[in-house]
């Protein structure tokens, strides 16, 4: 998650709900695909046992039938962002996920902590972190255990923590120091929750740390002053090997209240659904030459900026007069020109996944694969029965090798689902016990997955494999 309030963090762990069909099913059924394709395996359940007395659930990982090299799982040692990578491309292009489906290895019961407020986790090579708005905890990749909290392993507290990133073996997050009361980007080591080193951010009083992006070397924070007679955006670049200040620049002369981040090359994107009426919310700046190139108004609701191959892609609302386009938008990263338009009746909310020469979003209970360059469809796949599938921030398509991993939104039971990445053909699936599962990642040789229940907020962390 990179906005701090609660609306955005509750927005980064909630399924969307999302209803009716997209546009283009015409199009579709044209070119041979069906609307509602017929999965190629059964949704299996996962077995599961009684919890531990520490909190983890040990799983027996007997064999289900599959055969285990089937089950083989291969990716990165950690995931540094929350959206993968600084481009929020939702791609583990390196990454192989399970043939057939995974059995649950453990799981952690994280319902001390308020699952409204999660960011998407994070993985060290040995700690998996997620963060409610207070705090960052991390559990043992290994165990389910929990390894460290923040507010017990930090020697300051912080109040506010924002945007939280894996690098290099720490955890980073921009938070407000309860000591100095003042904003600092914090790296505490993964492993143990230490502070490793912290970078005093140039923040007056009226201005506060609104998100923050990790890319490469630097980190970039966006600031919001609420100061009424000179409302300004900033942004303040950090040097991470220096572990210093490199650089600050105005952003924009007006309350922009920034929200989501996008980095590719030397163009960071900025998006926000809460800009003045009168302000540009979706905005280019030349990082190099520290100005902007560009800007524009949309209706974008929620948005992430996905950025891929010099071009952004941002879901976009109907107009309130109910005239107009909606769905996602192809703009040129150099200019914000269109390239294309893909029509759903009701868009994704939040985001896309981009990989390569193609898109993948989820809108009305389907899942499309879109030509990157003309926008044209491929395929889709919507599930025969419940849980539908979502494009909230929390399940949007994590694409590996060769499937694609989503969550589901509220059902009687949660289920992952693996489709094949080609064809649109489901793989297999996993049925987990909380009504919502969250999109998984790959880690090492596991799969890692959230999954929560609205009644009492009870929520569970899973590693697969």
């Amino acid at each position: 998650m990179q906005g701090s309030s609660g609306r955005r963090d509750w927005l980064r762990l909630s399924a969307l709900g999302i209803a009716g069909l997209g546009g283009c099913l015409g199009e579709l059924r044209e070119i041979g695909v069906p609307s509602d394709p017929s999965p190629t395996t059964g949704e299996d359940a996962t077995d599961e046992s009684e919890g531990d007395a520490d909190g983890s659930n040990e799983t027996a990982a007997e064999d289900d039938g599959a055969d285990p090299e089937t089950r083989e799982i291969s990716g990165p040692s950690s995931v540094d962002h929350a959206f993968v990578d600084s481009r929020n491309s939702m791609a583990q292009r390196e990454a192989t996920a399970p043939e057939s489906a995974p059995i649950v290895d453990w799981d952690a019961d994280v319902s001390d902590l308020n699952t409204r407020i999660f960011t998407t986790p994070v993985a060290g090579e040995e700690t998996v972190v997620i963060s409610p708005l207070t705090d960052v905890v991390a559990y043992a990749r290994e165990t389910g255990e929990v390894r460290w909290r923040l507010s017990e392993s930090a020697v300051d507290s912080y109040r506010t923590v924002a945007s939280v990133f894996h690098r290099d073996g720490n955890v980073l997050f921009a938070g407000v120091n309860d000591r100095t009361r003042g904003w600092e980007l914090v790296a505490v080591d993964a492993a143990t929750g230490t502070e490793a080193w912290t970078v005093e951010l140039p923040t007056e009083e009226t201005e506060s740390v609104r998100t923050m992006i990790v890319a490469g070397d630097r980190a970039i924070a966006v600031t919001s002053s609420d100061d009424s007679e000179s409302p300004r955006t900033d942004l303040i670049a950090v040097d991470l090997s220096g572990r210093s200040v490199s650089w600050t620049a105005r952003l924009g002369r007006s309350r922009l209240n920034p929200e989501d981040l996008a980095v590719s090359g030397e163009t960071l994107v900025v998006t926000t659904d809460e800009a003045a009426a009168d302000v540009d919310n979706v905005v280019a700046f030349d990082l190099a030459e520290r100005e902007r190139l560009w800007s524009r108004r949309l209706r974008i609701g929620e948005a992430i900026p996905v950025v891929g191959d010099g071009r952004l892609y941002l879901p976009t609302d109907r107009p309130a007069d109910e005239s107009g386009f909606e769905g996602i938008r192809s703009l040129s990263l150099a200019d914000g020109s269109e390239s294309w338009r893909f029509e759903f009746q009701n868009p994704p909310r939040t985001g896309v996944t981009v990989d390569g020469d193609r898109v993948f979003a989820v809108g009305g209970g389907s899942l499309y694969a879109i030509d990157a360059s003309s926008g044209e469809a491929l395929w889709s796949y919507a599930p025969d029965g419940d849980p539908r599938i979502a494009g909230g921030s929390s399940t949007l398509p994590i694409a590996t090798r060769n499937h694609l991993l989503l969550g589901s939104r509220y059902g009687d039971n949660g289920r992952i689902r693996a489709v094949e990445k080609a064809t649109g053909e489901l793989a297999w699936s996993v049925e987990l016990s909380e009504e919502t599962a969250y999109s998984p990642f790959v880690v090492g040789d596991h799969l890692y997955a959230f999954a929560f229940d609205r009644a009492g907020d009870d929520g569970t962390l899973y590693s697969l494999h």
